[in-house]
């Protein structure tokens, strides 16, 4: 039979106290702010077509598009689409939307 040698109890507190260390490090670094990349005054980008769900009464509540911002771009809560032809488009905070050669356009403030 193989013999074990027991660990000191000073050796398992440093084991644990590791283990506990790197977890809330980890716990941290994946619960931690999104990093806002910020885009250039005057940047375009194509508005996001405001899907014609019964579930979304607002921009932040479709996750098409927030999740196709660009640049770390976000919607505030009760975020308003912007009208355009003939159709609703989400444009993120901190720009405004306008409608060039027929295509709804986002320009950063």
């Amino acid at each position: 039979m193989p013999n074990f040698k027991i660990a000191s109890r000073s050796t398992v507190a440093v084991w644990v106290a590791l283990a506990l260390g790197l977890t809330a490090a980890l716990v941290v670094y994946f619960n931690g702010p999104v990093r806002r990349v910020s885009l250039p005054k005057g940047t375009k980008f194509p508005a996001c077509l405001f899907e014609l769900d019964p579930n979304f009464h607002t921009c932040d509540e479709s996750t098409t598009c927030v999740r196709e911002a660009p640049g770390g771009l976000t919607y505030g809560k009760r975020h308003t689409t912007v009208a355009g032809e003939g159709k609703n488009w989400c444009c993120p905070d901190g720009t405004h939307g306008e409608d060039i050669n027929h295509v709804m356009t986002c320009i950063v403030d």
